[in-house]
């Protein structure tokens, strides 16, 4: 159970420092270990007054226990209480012909948050185009093509291009 806290608790580090959270004591031997002018620093750069907070939410991001990006996001709205949105996603992981259904399901998440009271900002798929080698993480550069744009190398539109402009022009997120 320990173990399990401290891994959460170091997977939420840079967040809590970021926004002026105590981290949970759990991991205190690793904070003890920063240099106290360096700690300091960085408390007084943690800032929540005009922050929107961007998630990159992907296919390959969903948790192994099947978590939705709404009860992520819900978890992190209440340790730092800033607006947020997702700042990248894409059909990453699945075959492009399946970015619709994601970008809906994400959409329809958001929907929910807002109708909730939680101040959801939006959603930003990314990117424009495909992308080269991302499965190398652009340290060998292989010229293969990550299929995750809104438009194809060719930039002919895929299909989440579509649904991505008939949710921004025809439908706004809230109540």
């Amino acid at each position: 159970m320990l173990r399990a806290r401290r891994a959460n608790a170091f997977r939420l580090l840079s967040s809590d420092i970021r926004y002026g959270v105590v981290p949970d004591g759990s991991i205190q031997d690793a904070v003890d270990k920063l240099d106290a002018r360096l700690w300091s620093q960085l408390q007084d750069l943690a800032v929540r007054e005009g922050v929107i907070a961007g998630h990159d939410y992907y296919p390959v991001s969903v948790p192994a226990d099947g978590r939705s990006y709404g009860s992520l996001a819900r978890e992190f709205h209440r340790r730092y209480g800033v607006p947020f949105m997702v700042a990248e996603t894409s059909n990453l992981g699945l075959d492009p012909s399946e970015g619709p259904r994601w970008l809906e399901a994400l959409h329809a998440e958001g929907d929910a948050l807002r109708r909730d009271g939680y101040p959801f900002v939006g959603i930003c798929w990314y990117s424009r185009g495909d992308q080269h080698d991302w499965h190398t993480t652009l340290t060998r550069p292989v010229g293969e093509i990550t299929p995750v744009g809104l438009f194809d190398i060719d930039r002919r539109e895929r299909p989440a291009a579509a649904t991505f402009r008939r949710l921004a022009t025809t439908r706004r997120l809230g109540p």
